[in-house]
């Protein structure tokens, strides 16, 4: 009797259930809950992004609410948090709510598109069910890094779900689900050679990018670990070009040149000293080496092509990992952060080294091995359960102290800028009250913003207070060392004590008014008045001083400035012949002024903020407008240019294709 046959569909739909969900179970409990008891993560600061897009949805331009604004793309890739955004105005839910709900769907997704990319490149469902089945259960990097190992407190705990829960850096995590379906779409691609499969290609690797900066990065290690591996490069590395080309080209308005610009320069300088120069060169030029002579090793042994994809994707991750965690040496910045990526591939191939085992046993050493990995599945993906119910633990966010100030800011500040580093995270996720501070650090254009967060932290009162003067800051929240927010903010809690005024208390928590002459961003000044030279150190306080001056000078004129929208304002004051009007906004050359429909121009200052010469007397209205300059009109362009130039090459191949069949 003939053993019935199950159809390869249901098999691919029984396996991507079966990793779906294990890591469901694990992370279920996570989609249900608004907020966690996890006031250290760095959530709140997505939260904020989405909840700003959720309300502002035909205005995404400009993003005042951090580092005295910033362009929208500056304050994160933004493909996550637009997507959060719409499931929480499609759900009727707050955005806190959809950005758990979004992140345990990814979360659990992450293993199915591991099992799809490992089945694409082998072959074997059995390999790629094998791949997403470690992926869903273990963190090799655990097994390899000391720190990680005793972070997590155990070796069986799971490195994705804490990285998502405890420090809430879900969009790397969403972006590593992302790479190896961007990475099957890829071989898809070069294996159809169709512009359709070109553009999904192309949208795919976007997606990445646009996600998170470190998971692009990851991806543009996992590319060229797949290209190395491929036996046509001549034949495949242009199209895969061609592909990757197409990709930026639809990412580049929200990723424009000189975001990665900024990215690349402040990543070097957050969390440590990451400056790249000639050791990095070496170390990277000591990495192809290796890497070109481990693709000569593997080419004499005959390897597959996919297992040496997976062990050069490996190679790359573990090098850069590594070798910060085991030498102390960085190859690129932040090293440490791609131990993640490292379990990506490690989970990977481990896979393919064990699919010839697999394979060459007899039936019964499979059905034996078959119950035995079924056993220690279940029990770990249950020991994950209990692991993940006692990390995932929701929270009465009105009693913490981070909704509390911001709540007090919302009533009592009308819009005006605020300092208050300890809840800088969470503000915005509550409020949409401007803050000098925000989220996302390497996002910032103006470094003299990243100078003065420093100094008003680190400062004296009176260094502190004259920084928060120059950048616009009307009040500042402290908090002492009974503080009930996790982050304190100030290393002195008390400088401000006596030279500003209180304006609340809680407990050991304060908010100071910094006393302005106004309350206007816009103000007018004379041309001498600036400061010229940018400050080398938060100590490098004589220009300032004497700009700040300028400001509470009585015999200068005051200017009012109301914003229109989120990318543009209205300033008016009386001038006389020689003022200037310096904005304190952070300069982009995306930024133009009008006067009664003509052109003025506009630069930056020596602290990077916006200074306007008027030219004009008396009375005077000047209208500030962001559009993102002549880079996000090419951006645009070039983003509409190739999708619609996929779309039309695609119906012409159609085309093509029908009439060659019924000739």
């Amino acid at each position: 009797m003939q053993r019935p046959v199950v159809r390869p569909a249901i098999l691919t739909g029984l396996s991507c259930a079966l990793l779906f969900g294990p890591n469901l179970l694990v992370a279920g409990k996570l989609a249900t809950i608004e907020y966690l008891d996890a006031m250290q993560s760095i959530e709140g600061a997505y939260i904020a992004i989405s909840r700003f897009a959720m309300h502002n949805w035909g205005d995404l331009t400009w993003f005042p609410l951090w580092y005295a604004g910033i362009p929208f793309q500056n304050a994160y890739p933004p493909l996550l948090h637009l997507l959060v955004a719409g499931v929480a105005w499609f759900l009727g839910i707050t955005p806190a709510l959809s950005y758990h709900f979004v992140n345990t769907v990814l979360y659990c997704l992450g293993p199915v598109a591991l099992f799809w990319l490992a089945w694409r490149w082998s072959g074997s469902r059995i390999c790629g069910f094998g791949a997403g089945l470690l992926y869903s259960l273990i963190s090799p990097s655990a097994f390899l890094i000391s720190n990680v190992r005793i972070d997590l407190g155990s070796l069986l705990h799971i490195r994705r779900l804490q990285t998502v829960v405890f420090y809430g850096d879900g969009p790397f995590v969403c972006s590593l689900a992302m790479v190896p379906a961007a990475l099957a779409l890829l071989d898809l691609a070069l294996a159809k050679r169709r512009p359709l499969f070109y553009l999904l290609a192309a949208m795919g690797l976007a997606a990445v990018v646009l996600t998170n900066w470190l998971g692009g990065a990851t991806l543009a290690f996992a590319v060229v670990a797949y290209l190395l591996s491929r036996r046509e490069p001549r034949r495949d590395w242009p199209v895969a070009a061609g592909i990757g080309a197409l990709a930026y080209a639809l990412a580049s308005p929200l990723l424009p040149p000189s975001t990665i610009k900024t990215i690349q320069f402040n990543a070097q300088t957050v969390g440590a000293d990451y400056h790249m120069g000639w050791r990095q060169a070496l170390y990277g030029l000591v990495a192809v080496v290796a890497l070109l002579g481990l693709r000569c090793l593997l080419d004499k042994t005959g390897a597959s092509t996919h297992l040496k994809a997976a062990l050069y994707f490996a190679f790359l991750t573990c090098t850069i990992t590594l070798s910060a965690e085991w030498g102390g040496i960085y190859i690129v910045p932040q090293p440490h952060r791609y131990h993640m990526a490292m379990d990506v591939a490690l989970c990977l191939t481990v896979a393919f080294l064990l699919e010839p085992l697999w394979s060459r046993a007899p039936a019964w050493g499979r059905k034996v091995a078959a119950v035995i990995i079924l056993v220690a599945a279940v029990a770990q993906a249950y020991h994950l359960h209990l692991y993940a119910d006692g990390q995932i633990r929701p929270i009465d966010i009105r009693k913490t102290t981070e909704y509390r100030t911001a709540l007090w800011f919302d009533r009592n500040m009308q819009g005006r800028r605020v300092m208050a580093p300890a809840a800088a995270f969470f503000l915005n996720a509550f409020t949409s009250t401007p803050q000098l501070g925000g989220g996302f650090e390497l996002g910032t254009p103006n470094w003299t913003n990243r100078i003065a967060l420093y100094a008003a932290r680190s400062g004296d009162g009176e260094m502190s207070t004259l920084w928060l003067k120059a950048f616009g800051v009307r009040a500042a929240a402290v908090g002492g060392p009974l503080s009930g927010a996790h982050y304190k903010g100030f290393d002195d809690p008390h400088k401000f004590v006596g030279l500003l005024p209180e304006a609340w208390r809680d407990g050991d928590d304060y908010i100071y008014y910094v006393p302005a002459r106004s309350d206007s961003l816009a103000h007018v000044v004379r041309s001498g008045d600036l400061v010229v030279r940018p400050p080398i150190n938060g100590l490098d306080l004589a220009e300032v001083r004497r700009y700040v001056a300028a400001l509470e000078d009585p015999d200068l004129p005051l200017a009012e400035m109301h914003w229109t929208s989120r990318h543009s304002a209205r300033i008016t004051a009386p001038l006389q012949s020689g003022q200037l009007v310096s904005v304190q906004v952070t300069y982009h050359p995306g930024w133009r002024a009008e006067v009664n429909g003509s052109r003025r121009p506009v630069r930056a200052d020596g602290i990077g903020l916006m200074a306007i010469d008027p030219q004009c007397g008396g009375p005077c209205t000047v209208d500030l407008i962001y559009d993102g300059g002549t880079e996000m009109r090419i951006a645009r362009a070039a983003s509409v240019a190739g999708f619609l130039g996929c779309l039309g090459w695609s119906a012409f191949a159609w085309v093509r294709r029908r009439r060659s069949v019924y000739v």
